[in-house]
């Protein structure tokens, strides 16, 4: 950063500028620069001594800057900060659409931005969005629900913060004296709304709906949010109970009660939804009923190391869009149960592309013809480290004709493997088969490469077993030329012309 960049009065264009100690340096530069536009980034605040200091970058006489982002640097140490001052005086014009604050570190957000008077609701009503990062004092947020244009809203980090109240959606006594709120009885907060984010907030207790003096009032909220995520908020276990109707995708993530608020939305029409993901949410033992039988939209359901979860009910009829299902990490789930409702409603999968079932060391019951057959979009079949598991129900002849991934691996009670040849599956380019029970021999090995001189798109094979010796697997698997991958069994070998051959077993 040069020295004295004020002294280039017509400058218009400043990405960011890093705030020092020196002359030439400070944050008065930026009060003598009329004409910046665009995005701009002041960094390192620590180094502005308070609201006075502050206030010279003449923030507010600055219509065209667009973009901000007000940053604290993170090696600070210490606690006696001036931040809520600093931040005082760097009120940006109301022309501002994006706003980003990090790693604030006062207990209290400047009026400006809190919203909490009816006097104060006209700031910031031009912005788009906001960010509040790592400002892990801050004890409340701001009020932000009648913001017209707010369509991105990140609350990360804000570690102090026990609840989100009513005051989160309107200021106090907002649009009492409103004529035309008072006629239609009607109160919409949040009314562009898309993304909303809550990440770490780790002392969040609750989440509460917005709250109304008048009973013959409705309270709408959140009418076009489509992305809601919530990862690392582990202590909330209170909700609000009006639904997400526009809500498309829902991430839960590292909430011990993250299935109330699943409950709730499933209760208060999910029939938006398209895309689920859950990781670590101990109180769900089931996927609400709701959610699965009444959403024909969804296409893809991640769930993650959920501990308690013990058994999934899949609608054929209901989940005609279903894409892929991923599961991973559930050590208490039992089953994948399959429900097909009639044989001419078009109640199957056949949108179904990827399944993805890993290490659910309890699982036992997973597939069937019935729900493989009709499944002519699969492409992805990955089963591994389900050490419950001790039957593969279908044959190479049940699985659709388009897979390109098959995985078999790492079932050790698995007795027995797919019959049939797999020379059927041409288009198939990933296989990985083993280890498994020792009553799985050569023979069923054997079996499984017949054909494979047939599928010409194959490039990575790997083959694992349990004693079993090499030399008396087929060599056929040697003619394929367009195989780049060789893993087998578990020792190094290289033979002449053919690379590298991993082989873990002999």
């Amino acid at each position: 950063m040069p020295l004295e960049i004020g002294k280039l009065a017509c400058l218009r264009t400043l990405e960011f500028f890093n705030v020092g100690h020196e002359n030439g340096r400070r944050i008065e530069e930026l009060g003598y620069l009329k004409n910046l536009k665009g995005e701009v980034a002041i960094c390192k605040l620590e180094h502005v001594n308070g609201k006075e200091e502050a206030a010279r970058a003449c923030l507010t006489e600055k219509p065209n800057i667009h973009k901000l982002k007000l940053e604290w640097s993170s090696s600070r140490k210490g606690y006696n900060f001036n931040d809520e001052q600093v931040l005082e005086g760097l009120e940006p014009h109301p022309n501002i659409k994006s706003l980003k604050i990090q790693r604030f570190c006062g207990d209290n957000l400047p009026s400006w931005i809190m919203n909490r008077s009816i006097s104060e609701v006209i700031r910031l009503d031009k912005l788009i969005e906001l960010q509040l990062i790592d400002c892990a004092r801050c004890l409340e947020i701001p009020t932000l629900g009648h913001l017209p244009l707010l369509k991105f809203l990140e609350l990360s980090g804000l570690r102090n913060v026990k609840s989100i109240g009513p005051w989160f959606y309107y200021p106090h006594n907002y649009g009492v004296n409103d004529q035309s709120r008072r006629r239609t009885n009607n109160q919409l907060a949040f009314p562009t709304l898309e993304r909303f984010t809550l990440d770490f907030m780790t002392n969040l207790e609750e989440w509460i709906e917005m709250s109304t003096n008048d009973s013959n009032q409705v309270v709408n909220a959140f009418p076009r949010l489509e992305y809601l995520r919530i990862y690392y908020c582990s202590n909330i276990s209170r909700f609000p109970s009006h639904g997400f109707p526009c809500l498309k995708t829902l991430e839960i993530n590292n909430v011990d009660r993250g299935g109330v608020l699943l409950d709730r939305i499933s209760n208060n029409n999910s029939s938006s939804l398209t895309s689920l993901r859950l990781e670590n949410v101990s109180d769900v033992t089931c996927l609400p009923k709701r959610l699965l039988y009444d959403n024909q939209r969804i296409r893809s359901m991640s769930i993650w190391d959920c501990p308690n979860l013990t058994h999934i009910e899949l609608s054929a009829h209901n989940l005609k869009s279903l894409e892929a299902i991923y599961i991973y990490y559930c050590k208490k789930l039992k089953s994948i149960r399959y429900l097909i409702q009639g044989e001419e409603e078009s109640g199957s999968f056949n949108s179904l592309q990827t399944l993805t079932v890993v290490n659910c060391n309890e699982v036992s019951d997973i597939l069937s013809p019935m729900v493989l057959e009709p499944c002519t979009s699969l492409r992805t079949l990955q089963l591994g480290d389900c050490h419950n598991l001790v039957s593969f129900p279908v044959d190479f002849r049940s699985l659709p004709s388009g897979l390109r991934s098959l995985g078999i691996s790492e079932c050790p009670k698995l007795r027995s493997l797919p019959k049939g040849s797999i020379s059927c599956l041409s288009s198939l380019t990933e296989l990985c088969i083993g280890p498994f029970s020792e009553e799985v021999g050569l023979a069923s090995f054997n079996e499984i490469l017949q054909g494979i001189q047939q599928l010409h798109s194959l490039v990575n094979l790997e083959l694992y077993g349990r004693s079993l010796s090499l030399y008396q697997i087929t060599f056929s698997i040697l003619l394929l030329s367009n195989i780049l991958k060789y893993p087998i069994l578990g020792w190094k070998l290289c033979l002449s012309g053919l690379g590298t051959w991993h082989l873990w077993t002999i």
